[in-house]
């Protein structure tokens, strides 16, 4: 009997296989260092994406001569601010009331140094949200724009990674590009990859529909 009181509990213990299964979920953190292994391009890479995300010439010329620890700008250099406002954008100054318009999405206009470090002082949406892109890569590393603008460069790989990621990477994704004003832009691309049947992922379309608040069908 001693011996089968002891077969019984042989073969009821429980075993043990943890060392036999894989799991595979992706995690929001592992997500997040994806993007960013992914979203590691040299500041002046990112702005030529976004020149040619507005309709404009992919190149960028830098007004940079010198080392960037040597390079100084004055208050009077002018630089070109590109606008990622669908509609009509318009900015006045609090200091000197100069009204600045930027008529459609991709629209440019070109401001000093002065008058952007006021904006970000007293107006920090419009370079934070952001409704403009500034072209000089000195500027973008001087009001620590960097990281907001890959964000926005995310849209970019947007067509390919709905083939290619996760749920959790991408809504990941769709969240950073929400969050910078690109939630429109999303919307189209996602339809856009509905009409020519790219994208039939159940999971991951329940989850753009969740983040973007919009029924995609």
């Amino acid at each position: 009997m001693a011996n089968n009181k002891n077969n019984n509990k042989t073969a009821n213990k429980p075993v043990d296989i943890k060392d036999e299964i894989v799991d595979t979920t992706v995690t929001e953190v592992e997500a997040d260092s994806e993007i960013e292994a992914n979203d590691n391009e040299d500041i002046k890479d990112v702005l030529a994406d976004l020149k040619e995300l507005t309709g404009a010439s992919s190149e960028v010329e830098a007004p940079v001569k010198a080392p960037a620890s040597e390079y100084k700008l004055l208050s009077t250099d002018k630089v070109e601010c590109r606008s990622l406002f669908h509609g009509k954008l318009t900015y006045k100054s609090p200091i000197n009331g100069a009204l600045y318009t930027w008529n459609h999405y991709g629209a440019t206009r070109k401001m000093t140094v002065e008058e952007l470090e006021t904006m970000n002082n007293h107006k920090p949406a419009y370079l934070n949200k952001p409704y403009l892109v500034v072209s000089d890569p000195a500027i973008v590393e001087e009001f620590n724009l960097a990281d907001v603008y890959r964000k926005v460069h995310g849209f970019t790989k947007l067509s390919v990674e709905l083939q290619t990621k996760s749920v959790t990477f991408l809504r990941k994704r769709v969240k950073d590009l929400v969050e910078v004003g690109l939630r429109e832009h999303v919307i189209a691309e996602v339809r856009k990859q509905r009409i020519e049947k790219a994208l039939v992922n159940i999971d991951i379309i329940s989850m753009l529909s969740e983040v973007l608040k919009t029924v995609i069908e």
